[in-house]
């Protein structure tokens, strides 16, 4: 059933062949539908995702990628403690002058 629900979702196999592939696996016609009714939102859903990728190449350190993650997020602030292990995210937000430790 795992298989049949991903390829469901996956809009490899139509609904007429769902219900079929459920009934030769051993499924009443009434689970199958049942199955196929709760998997419907998540197949409505699918289909309005947006397609559209927003990323951006970045190469880096570690400590340099946290920084422009938290830049393109809106941070201003950074709250870091002593000894608290984010050393790299330091030495990053030191050439960020947009970023600020407090």
């Amino acid at each position: 059933m795992r298989a049949l629900a991903k390829d469901y979702l996956g809009q490899t196999i139509s609904r007429r062949s769902f219900i079929r592939k459920s009934t030769m696996s051993g499924f009443s016609i009434a689970a199958a539908r049942s199955a196929m009714s709760a998997l419907e939102p998540l197949v409505r859903a699918e289909a309005t995702r947006p397609t559209v990728v927003n990323t951006t190449p970045f190469a880096g350190t570690g400590g340099e990628l946290l920084a422009e993650q938290l830049r393109a997020f809106g941070t201003r602030f950074i709250f870091i403690c002593n000894s608290s292990g984010m050393g790299a995210l330091c030495d990053a937000a030191v050439d960020r002058p947009d970023l600020q430790f407090i």
